[in-house]
């Protein structure tokens, strides 16, 4: 049979060249690619992008060369039935490869074949099985309506195109393992009445899965999704499971329905990869990611904490309640409430501020750490404030300060380690008297100061203060202020002085420490699961 340049250019040519065989398949193939390379290499092969298709041609030479390579085993106005089983396995489409509303009554075979044009299998039906595995789409697949009656594999296939499998049915198992989209895909509105297995498959641009049923076992089980990936209103009968799966943006799961606890354990959240273009757009980018946040997010963040509700995830539900919190940030809440006369304008403030202290603080009650380390903190900055406030360092700071030191914390600070380094004794009072000889303000007794010093007593006030309500007593009080401050008489009765600024500044580690204590039991009951 003689081709136009060799090329099949209708029905009859292309399923004539089919029946030869695989080989002199190929061997037309690669003759025509050479005359496709040729062309490059003498500048008259023209190619432009067009909404449908990857390629339109520019100039006549080209045109000719996608018409001649059209591969017309089935189109809407020609519908064909494959009666036997076929074997495509391993072939190689160098043009558009048109199998759409193909009937395949018997095995069909795509294994390793390679389609690098666009390939058409819209509203085709597979009544046997379907193998697609390693099988590469170098631009669009179309699968639209498609139906496959029997098992379908799609495990380790390369689409480097747009990928098309919206309102298709799959009646029994289909195998997306390992899969690797490279383009955009669209499984919306379609329909998996068998198993559906999409695991360690890689989506690298934005994918939709919206208004899909699943009938049976759904698993995406250490998937990867680069972009967006939607699962918006699908309906799930079965186990539903995203174990180890990879999200570089937020999943949109809204008004998703399943009828079974889904599996959302081990999820992975990573950072956006890296904008495209050059660096201007990939820097507004960056710049909007930072200044606005993404308004849809805190609702998608929401709808995963219903999905970890349901599946009683507890450590699930509280990631996303974090991330609930923090994707609100620049959305609904702001740190400054620029209408000041509105009361959600106030409110997102409040969540703002509190949101991000409850961030930093204690991971939003999943740190032990965090609260931990700053309940020490306070120990040791209560103790420093408490030895810094005893007369004799008071004294010593201000003098230095009179001589030219700064008055900052740095002298503060500097001041009060140096009492703790060298165990500042306890403060032995004034020698001022009353009328009846008297001292006015004195210290602790001797044989008692000897037993403790200011440093000690420092460090017992910010320990009761931490816990709270521990307390040693009124002994204790006695000794612990007398030492640091001095005992005054108040009528017949000695009575410990304690400062103002002492009195507030414990009120405020009890107040914090309390806090921090929560938020630590806090952190323990989640770590167990305790509800």
């Amino acid at each position: 049979m003689e081709f136009l340049g060799g090329l099949p250019v209708n029905r009859e040519e292309t399923l004539a060249l089919y029946a030869q065989g695989r080989d002199a398949w190929n061997a037309w193939a690669q003759n025509i690619l050479d005359e496709r390379a040729a062309m490059e290499k003498a500048g008259t092969w023209a190619v432009a992008s067009s909404e449908f298709g990857s390629r339109d041609a520019k100039n006549g030479a080209t045109a000719a060369w996608m018409k001649a390579t059209l591969a017309d085993f089935s189109n809407s106005d020609n519908p064909h039935t494959f009666a036997k089983a076929v074997d495509f396995s391993g072939y190689i489409f160098p043009g558009l490869a048109w199998f759409d509303t193909a009937k395949f009554e018997g095995r069909a075979g795509f294994q390793t074949t390679q389609f690098l044009g666009n390939a058409w299998f819209g509203r085709s039906t597979f009544a046997g099985e379907a193998r697609f595995e390693e099988a590469t789409f170098n631009e669009e697949a179309w699968y639209s309506n498609a139906s496959f009656a029997a098992d379908v594999w799609f495990s380790q296939a390369r689409f480097l195109g747009k990928t098309l499998f919206n309102e298709a049915t799959f009646t029994t198992s289909a195998w997306f393992n390992n899969v690797n989209l490279a383009g955009k895909a669209d499984f919306s509105d379609s329909t998996f009445n068998g198993w559906a297995a999409f695991d360690a498959a890689t989506f690298t641009k934005d994918v939709q899965f919206n208004q899909v049923s699943f009938n049976s076992f759904v698993s995406y089980e250490d998937a990867k999704f680069t972009k967006v990936a939607s699962f918006q209103a699908i309906r799930s009968e079965r186990a539903f499971s995203l174990a180890g799966a990879t999200f570089h943006d937020v999943p949109d799961f809204i008004q998703a329905h399943f009828e079974e606890a889904p599996r959302v354990d081990n999820l992975h959240f990573r950072r956006p990869v890296a904008d495209p273009g050059n660096f201007w757009v990939r820097s507004k980018a960056r710049v909007k990611r930072l200044v606005q946040g993404n308004e849809t997010h805190p609702a998608r963040y929401r709808a995963l904490k219903r999905l970890a509700i349901q599946g009683h995830d507890h450590e699930s539900e509280m990631q996303f309640f974090a991330g609930e919190i923090t994707s609100a940030r620049r959305v609904d809440d702001f740190p400054v409430p620029w209408r000041v006369w509105s009361p959600e304008a106030w409110a997102g403030a409040l969540r703002w501020w509190f949101g991000w202290i409850y961030q930093l603080i204690s991971n939003f009650g999943r740190s032990l750490a965090r609260p931990l380390a700053l309940w020490v903190f306070t120990i040791a900055l209560g103790t420093i404030y408490f030895l810094s406030q005893t007369p004799d360092v008071v004294r010593e700071r201000e003098a230095a300060i009179k001589a030219g030191a700064p008055s900052g914390p740095i002298t503060f600070g500097t001041y009060s380690m140096l009492a703790w380094s060298r165990d500042q004794p306890c403060y032995a009072g004034l020698p001022d008297k009353n009328e009846k000889g008297e001292l006015l303000v004195t210290g602790l007794a001797a044989p008692v100061r000897a037993q403790t010093n200011a440093a000690t007593e420092a460090v017992h006030l910010a320990f009761r203060n931490a816990f709270i309500f521990l307390d040693g007593g009124t002994d204790a009080a006695h000794r612990t202020f007398g030492c640091l401050y001095g005992i005054e008489r108040y009528g017949d009765n000695p009575i410990a002085i304690v400062p103002s600024s002492v009195t507030f500044a414990s009120m405020l580690q009890k107040a914090f420490s309390g806090l921090l204590i929560f938020l630590f039991g806090l952190a323990v009951r989640n770590m167990l699961r305790m509800k």
